[in-house]
């Protein structure tokens, strides 16, 4: 087994068929690419098809779909790359950072700019690129023109600035990020307490979730204690938010805006597969997404897990150790795998 460092955990991970793809992919680094690796290198289990998509010599960390055939991923080296899926070899450049640690350049080219270390990357209906870089405690925007700014903090760490412009606010340490199906919201999973929300048409930032001292279902959202590390918004409004210290994912009602817990004790561990979630151990969820079909996806230590939106049972799907999953239209899964870009096929 092999020691990788996720996150503040130290992860023992066992390689077994489905991880150990060899693609012989070649090629030298060029801005932090090592090599592409072509849909011949691929791998089945239990009905769902792994095939490798791209595989970095840095440190990918988050996914955002950006078109049908174009992920953009963040990459803890202070650069957020575009994955041009349709082209063959996939290509993969730089479209945000210089690649030097630091937190300089808003107002001009996004490829001029420094960033620190970013965590999350999101894209609006217009195709404004948004990413959380955690230690510079900003998000920053792209605009379509290329263009970087700071949207949301001052680079101090606070959770303050509600009702307000969201430059003005501060947040400590943004992380997921999301936007809500109607475009019109961005959420920001800040691990220290809570999930902030911006209106995009406004500007305006709130709190959606967090910053109390609860942990009991059925309580307003924001009176919760929690320590969000990833979040996504299903097609109902809902607010789904991977609660890295309480080993549970959370929801808040769009319709109520009350908490309740959809899987996980607070127990570490990982069990429960073929049982109800509500009854299962989870770790550390640091991904969740959503199928076309629309049951739930999430990451833990185990590999993605999956809850069946009819009947509430959880199972595993496969051994991916995905720190970033998200679904195309087609109901293909992509996930970071350490330095590699995943694709999975044949699960809904």
């Amino acid at each position: 087994m092999s020691p990788i460092s996720l996150r503040g955990h130290t992860l023992f991970i066992l390689i077994l068929p489905i991880l150990a793809v060899t693609c012989g992919c070649g090629g030298s680094a060029s801005s932090g690419i090592s090599s592409s690796c072509t849909s011949n290198c691929s791998t089945t289990t239990t009905g769902a098809t792994v095939t490798t998509v791209y595989t970095y010599s840095t440190n990918p960390t988050a996914l955002a779909l950006n078109g049908s055939s174009t992920l953009d991923v963040a990459d803890d080296s202070s650069l957020v790359h575009q994955l041009n899926l349709a082209a063959s070899p996939v290509t993969s450049t730089d479209i945000a950072g210089n690649g030097t640690y630091g937190y300089t350049g808003d107002n001009g080219l996004a490829t001029d700019a420094e960033l620190e270390n970013p965590w999350g990357v999101a894209v609006d209906l217009s195709n404004n690129i948004y990413i959380a870089d955690r230690p510079a405690r900003v998000v920053r925007r792209v605009d379509t023109n290329g263009t970087i700014t700071t949207f949301v903090g001052t680079g101090v760490c606070a959770n303050d600035g509600d009702n307000g412009p969201s430059y003005n606010a501060n947040v400590c340490t943004p992380q997921g990020l999301a936007i809500d199906p109607t475009g019109r919201y961005l959420y920001i999973a800040d691990l220290s307490y809570n999930v902030r929300r911006v209106d995009l048409t406004t500007g305006i930032i709130t709190t959606a979730a967090g910053g109390g001292s609860s942990t009991a279902d059925g309580v307003a959202a924001t009176t919760a204690l929690l320590t969000p590390d990833s979040i996504a918004v299903d097609a109902s409004g809902n607010l789904y938010i991977g609660d890295h210290n309480h080993e549970n994912i959370r929801k808040v009602s769009g319709a109520t805006g009350l908490i309740t817990t959809v899987t996980g004790n607070g127990t570490y561990g990982d069990s429960g597969d073929g049982n109800q979630a509500s009854n299962a151990v989870i770790t550390s969820p640091n991904s969740i997404t959503f199928s076309p079909a629309g049951n739930i996806y999430f990451s833990d230590n185990s590999g993605v897990r999956r809850i069946d939106i009819t009947t509430g049972v959880i199972t595993t799907v496969t051994g991916v150790t995905g720190s970033s999953l998200l679904f195309d239209s087609l109901g293909n899964l992509y996930a970071i795998d350490g330095r590699v870009i995943e694709k999975v096929t044949g699960i809904n």
